[in-house]
């Protein structure tokens, strides 16, 4: 684990709905042409409602976060705490694989490179400086889950907190930009989202536990 840096500079780990590449543009009409560029490739419907957009977020949570962002910022998490940063940079590069990843590609490179400078500062880094050369020199692309994955080992943040808060973050991001696209109506039951806790919690657990039981550990 890296040392703990700056408390003070601490702001770097919070997140926004601007840090969620699918929220990325303002306002609502651009929101909800996001989701539905995304929902098409999940379920072949626009969100143009309150009930496709629960699907949506339904599947959006079983679909993407829990089984591919999730572990990615696990593994992120991981090889940043152990300062390998050219395993660091492969996994960066493999995401550029991930074809749901590539529709947002520019959003998540712009909030990632955000990110990134605000620990730029932190010159005895030499994971961070590494990583942040092979952005500038284009052999990294700067995906914000690397670098928010970066961030966690950096500021000593316990990985499992760090994930469900995560985990957290995006879905009620999701849904308080809903709730501004369609403001008389419920766009989702508080039951839905205790599961949603409930099931990031249970696959945090997992993803840890999975890679901890390895032969060949990540972290």
């Amino acid at each position: 684990m890296l040392e703990n840096q700056n408390k003070q500079d601490l702001t770097v780990l919070e997140l926004t709905e601007a840090d969620h590449p699918i929220l990325a543009h303002s306002g609502s009409e651009n929101v909800l042409s996001s989701m539905s560029l995304l929902a098409r490739a999940l379920m072949g419907t626009s969100v143009d409602g309150p009930d496709t957009f629960q699907s949506f977020l339904k599947q959006y949570h079983r679909d993407v976060l829990l089984p591919l962002e999730l572990p990615i910022l696990y593994q992120a998490y991981c090889h940043a705490a152990h300062s390998r940063v050219r395993e660091l940079i492969d996994l960066d590069l493999s995401l550029t694989e991930e074809p749901l990843f590539q529709l947002f590609a520019r959003n998540s490179e712009r909030i990632g490179k955000s990110r990134l400078k605000q620990l730029e500062s932190l010159k005895e880094q030499r994971c961070i400086q590494r990583y942040l050369k092979a952005v500038d020199r284009k052999d990294a692309f700067g995906w914000h889950l690397i670098v928010h994955g970066i961030s966690l080992a950096v500021y000593s943040k316990p990985v499992c907190q760090g994930l469900v808060h995560y985990a957290h973050f995006s879905v009620r991001a999701l849904m308080h930009s809903a709730a501004d696209a369609f403001p008389t109506d419920t766009v989702i039951d508080p039951a839905d989202l205790d599961r949603f806790s409930e099931q990031s919690l249970a696959a945090v657990k997992s993803i840890i536990a999975s890679t901890e039981a390895s032969s060949i550990s990540i972290c």
